[in-house]
């Protein structure tokens, strides 16, 4: 458990400003999206993959580490591998950058 809060926090802690031009394009859809107009595919696909992935962060921390050890111990034998590294690859990345 302290690794995994400590890959949390150290991937949190290598967060930095975000590009110019990551502004640049989140003003460009926030004004699409004022203005009434449909968002391109891109954009409708990082919202779909970012609460995806979101999900799945739950789902690993809360119900793998903490849910499934207290409440049904015999389901970890049959459970797949983790993939918190994965996600904690692309996560951090979404969040603090524009893509």
């Amino acid at each position: 458990m302290k690794d995994i809060l400590g890959r949390l926090a150290s991937a949190l802690s290598l967060k930095g400003a975000p590009a110019p031009d990551a502004l640049r394009r989140q003003g460009q859809d926030r004004s699409q999206e004022d203005s009434g107009t449909s968002l391109p595919r891109p954009h409708l696909w990082k919202g779909l993959l970012g609460w995806a992935l979101v999900c799945l962060f739950i789902w690993e921390v809360a119900g793998r580490l903490l849910i499934i050890p207290l409440c049904a111990p015999q389901w970890q034998a049959v459970l797949p591998p983790s993939v918190l590294d994965q996600i904690m690859t692309l996560l951090p990345g979404m969040l603090e950058t524009g893509w």
